[in-house]
């Protein structure tokens, strides 16, 4: 940051965390750079020289004073509007108090909101982002903005777990500086799994006890086999009950035991938003057969998404099924077939619809603390739909070879 703001004086910065006593510490960390001569800052940057500082409010101008300083200094919760805006770059260190925060998802949903609110959007275009910390959550910022922008061309995300999975140290560096594989063995021994998952390999809390995880799955670049029809194309969808549960439905390439997942819909909106969307998920992939859960009321929902497949010119069979099995026991059955037998579009194919569903599906966890199960109770309809399929498929055997 310090040398951001030497090269840049007049395009404002912006430094936040989730306390004032680590903003504090940053500030007064560039200032020491910025004064003491030891650093030769001003022989470095001999245009930027320090006019103004504000230890209270933790700003700093370098070359004149500004309307919006150089360099703003401000917890997650000190409050932003109107105190300034960031062009160069906005650094985020540790936005996430610690474990008991991170392990509440509503508190999750609240950071992010103020991430976004009151962070981002001081963000002028073209301003770039730093944000280092811990990986708690995959609902943390940082787990967040990498489900949005991982693989679009421009983000980068670095993650470096103290110990490799040969149990080598990444931090062990000559001249007796840095961490030992000893020295890590030794926290990781005195820490339940789940803080040193988090904080030393950089592992979400969710990881513990997942049914699912990302490399778990098998991927496609979206091409289905060309030298093949699949042998039915069908979909499963789990409507919204009420509050913030998601429609999750999802459509299946079947070639043999393959099932290729190409096309989705995962959507908390109304009904009146998502039934349309259901039933254009039939259409465009011209779905033979939709099966509709009704254990919450679906069966209206699925009288109308079947009407308006017929208005789209569709030919799609809307079947409805009561589940009386328990959904975490279904969910937890069915993963094993999806894992083994289920194709997913690569994470850079993936539309942000797709990837919430995906970030849906690795987040359940098989203690039940999941806030949403919708996705993995799709994939485990699906999967059991599936079965079905073809357990009575039908095989076309050569007349001679029967034995008479």
């Amino acid at each position: 940051m310090a040398w951001v703001i030497g090269k840049h004086p007049d395009m404002p910065c912006l430094a936040s965390a989730y306390a004032d006593k680590l903003t504090n510490s940053f500030y007064t960390g560039v200032l020491q750079l910025i004064k003491d001569d030891e650093y030769t800052y001003k022989d470095i940057f001999p245009g930027s020289k320090l006019v103004n500082t504000n230890s209270k409010e933790e700003t700093l101008d370098l070359r004149n004073q500004h309307r919006f300083k150089t360099l703003t200094c401000r917890s997650i919760d000190g409050g932003l509007t109107g105190a300034t805006r960031c062009e160069s770059l906005l650094y985020a260190d540790d936005m996430v108090s610690g474990i008991e925060e991170a392990m509440n998802r509503d508190r999750m949903d609240t950071l992010w909101y103020k991430f976004t609110n009151d962070l981002m959007s001081r963000m002028k275009m073209g301003c770039k982002m730093l944000i280092i910390g811990t990986r708690w959550s995959v609902y943390d910022p940082l787990g967040r903005l990498e489900a949005r922008y991982e693989g679009d061309g421009y983000s980068k995300f670095v993650r470096i777990p103290a110990l490799n999975e040969d149990g080598s140290s990444n931090f062990d560096y000559d001249y007796d500086v840095g961490f030992s594989r000893e020295y890590f063995e030794d926290i990781r021994d005195n820490m339940d799994d789940i803080s040193w998952g988090a904080i030393y390999q950089q592992r979400p809390i969710e990881r513990e006890g997942v049914l699912y995880h990302e490399d778990d799955f098998h991927y496609f670049d979206g091409k289905l086999p060309p030298d093949a029809k699949p042998d039915s194309i069908v979909a499963v969808c789990d409507s919204k009950n009420q509050g913030k549960d998601y429609v999750a439905a999802i459509c299946g390439y079947v070639y043999g035991d393959t099932v290729y997942i190409r096309d989705l819909v995962f959507n908390n909106g109304l009904p009146d938003v998502t039934k349309p969307m259901v039933a254009k998920l039939c259409v465009r992939n011209k779905v033979s057969q939709l099966d509709v859960e009704v254990n919450n009321g679906g069966g209206y929902y699925a009288e109308s998404v079947s009407d308006m497949i017929s208005q789209g010119n569709g030919n799609t069979s809307v079947r409805t099924f009561f589940s009386s099995t328990n959904k975490i026991t279904r969910i937890v059955t069915e993963s094993d077939y999806i894992i083994k037998h289920f194709v997913f579009l690569q994470p850079s194919k993936q539309s942000r619809e797709y990837k919430a569903f995906m970030r849906n599906v690795c987040s359940f966890t098989t203690n039940g603390k999941a806030k949403h199960d919708d996705a993995p109770d799709a994939l485990s309809m699906l999967s059991n739909l599936v079965k079905n399929l073809t357990a009575y498929s039908i095989r076309m055997i050569d007349r001679s070879q029967i034995p008479l």
